[in-house]
Protein backbone atom coordinates (compact mmCIF):
# COMPACT_ATOMS: atom_id res chain seq x y z
CA UNK A 1 0.00 0.00 0.00
CA UNK A 2 1.47 3.39 -0.91
CA UNK A 3 2.52 5.56 2.04
CA UNK A 4 0.06 8.30 1.03
CA UNK A 5 -2.79 5.78 1.08
CA UNK A 6 -1.71 4.47 4.48
CA UNK A 7 -1.62 8.00 5.89
CA UNK A 8 -5.09 8.63 4.48
CA UNK A 9 -6.50 5.49 6.11
CA UNK A 10 -4.87 6.34 9.45
CA UNK A 11 -6.16 9.95 9.30
CA UNK A 12 -9.74 8.72 8.73
CA UNK A 13 -9.45 6.20 11.58
CA UNK A 14 -8.28 8.97 13.92
CA UNK A 15 -11.03 11.35 12.77
CA UNK A 16 -13.72 8.71 13.34
CA UNK A 17 -12.50 7.70 16.80
CA UNK A 18 -10.93 4.32 16.02
CA UNK A 19 -7.31 5.34 16.70
CA UNK A 20 -5.67 7.94 18.90
CA UNK A 21 -2.19 9.45 19.08
CA UNK A 22 -0.47 8.56 22.34
CA UNK A 23 2.33 11.09 22.48
CA UNK A 24 4.72 13.47 20.76
CA UNK A 25 6.23 10.66 18.69
CA UNK A 26 2.80 10.18 17.12
CA UNK A 27 2.48 6.60 18.30
CA UNK A 28 -0.95 5.24 17.45
CA UNK A 29 -3.16 3.08 19.61
CA UNK A 30 -6.63 1.62 18.96
CA UNK A 31 -9.55 2.92 20.94
CA UNK A 32 -12.01 0.57 22.59
CA UNK A 33 -14.36 1.34 19.69
CA UNK A 34 -11.97 -0.35 17.22
CA UNK A 35 -11.29 -3.26 19.59
CA UNK A 36 -15.03 -3.89 20.10
CA UNK A 37 -15.69 -3.77 16.36
CA UNK A 38 -12.84 -6.18 15.64
CA UNK A 39 -14.10 -8.59 18.31
CA UNK A 40 -17.62 -8.51 16.85
CA UNK A 41 -16.30 -9.20 13.35
CA UNK A 42 -14.01 -12.00 14.55
CA UNK A 43 -16.81 -13.61 16.58
CA UNK A 44 -18.99 -13.90 13.46
CA UNK A 45 -16.46 -15.19 10.93
CA UNK A 46 -18.70 -17.37 8.70
CA UNK A 47 -15.87 -19.73 7.72
CA UNK A 48 -14.71 -20.35 11.27
CA UNK A 49 -18.29 -20.62 12.56
CA UNK A 50 -18.90 -23.54 10.17
CA UNK A 51 -15.73 -25.46 10.99
CA UNK A 52 -15.33 -24.64 14.71
CA UNK A 53 -17.25 -27.70 15.97
CA UNK A 54 -15.08 -29.96 13.78
CA UNK A 55 -11.89 -28.32 15.04
CA UNK A 56 -12.91 -28.79 18.65
CA UNK A 57 -13.92 -32.41 18.01
CA UNK A 58 -10.56 -33.09 16.35
CA UNK A 59 -8.71 -31.53 19.27
CA UNK A 60 -10.67 -33.65 21.75
CA UNK A 61 -10.18 -36.84 19.72
CA UNK A 62 -6.43 -36.34 19.27
CA UNK A 63 -5.66 -34.32 22.42
CA UNK A 64 -3.35 -32.27 20.19
CA UNK A 65 -3.26 -28.61 19.12
CA UNK A 66 -5.43 -27.93 16.05
CA UNK A 67 -4.58 -25.00 13.78
CA UNK A 68 -6.43 -23.61 10.76
CA UNK A 69 -4.46 -21.34 8.46
CA UNK A 70 -4.81 -19.59 5.13
CA UNK A 71 -2.00 -19.40 2.63
CA UNK A 72 -0.97 -15.86 1.73
CA UNK A 73 1.84 -15.89 -0.79
CA UNK A 74 4.77 -17.67 0.81
CA UNK A 75 3.32 -17.49 4.33
CA UNK A 76 0.49 -19.01 6.32
CA UNK A 77 -1.66 -16.79 8.54
CA UNK A 78 -3.23 -18.70 11.43
CA UNK A 79 -6.98 -18.09 11.59
CA UNK A 80 -7.74 -20.26 14.63
CA UNK A 81 -5.62 -22.09 17.17
CA UNK A 82 -7.12 -24.57 19.65
CA UNK A 83 -4.43 -25.75 22.00
CA UNK A 84 -4.45 -29.36 23.13
CA UNK A 85 -4.42 -30.31 26.81
CA UNK A 86 -0.91 -31.82 26.65
CA UNK A 87 1.72 -30.21 28.89
CA UNK A 88 4.20 -30.01 26.00
CA UNK A 89 2.50 -28.84 22.85
CA UNK A 90 2.94 -26.62 19.83
CA UNK A 91 1.57 -23.15 20.48
CA UNK A 92 1.00 -20.07 18.34
CA UNK A 93 -1.56 -17.28 18.50
CA UNK A 94 -4.25 -16.70 15.87
CA UNK A 95 -2.97 -14.08 13.44
CA UNK A 96 0.58 -15.40 13.55
CA UNK A 97 2.39 -15.58 10.22
CA UNK A 98 4.61 -18.56 9.48
CA UNK A 99 6.77 -19.07 6.39
CA UNK A 100 5.48 -21.63 3.93
CA UNK A 101 8.39 -23.84 2.91
CA UNK A 102 7.58 -26.58 0.43
CA UNK A 103 9.62 -28.59 -2.05
CA UNK A 104 8.33 -28.36 -5.66
CA UNK A 105 6.68 -31.80 -5.43
CA UNK A 106 4.89 -30.82 -2.22
CA UNK A 107 3.69 -27.57 -3.81
CA UNK A 108 1.91 -29.48 -6.58
CA UNK A 109 0.39 -31.91 -4.09
CA UNK A 110 -0.70 -29.17 -1.67
CA UNK A 111 -2.15 -27.05 -4.45
CA UNK A 112 -4.23 -29.90 -5.90
CA UNK A 113 -5.33 -31.03 -2.43
CA UNK A 114 -6.37 -27.47 -1.53
CA UNK A 115 -8.39 -27.13 -4.75
CA UNK A 116 -10.09 -30.49 -4.15
CA UNK A 117 -10.94 -29.52 -0.56
CA UNK A 118 -12.30 -26.16 -1.67
CA UNK A 119 -14.51 -27.85 -4.32
CA UNK A 120 -15.81 -30.31 -1.71
CA UNK A 121 -16.41 -27.50 0.77
CA UNK A 122 -18.45 -25.47 -1.74
CA UNK A 123 -20.62 -28.45 -2.71
CA UNK A 124 -21.47 -29.25 0.92
CA UNK A 125 -22.61 -25.71 1.74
Amino acid sequence: MPVSTSHGVVRVLIERGYLYVTGRRKDLFPTRRLVDMAMTIAAHDPYLERIEPHLLALREATRETVIVGKRQGDQIVYLAVHEGPQTIRYSAPAGALKPLILRPSARRSTSSTTRACERGWRTRR
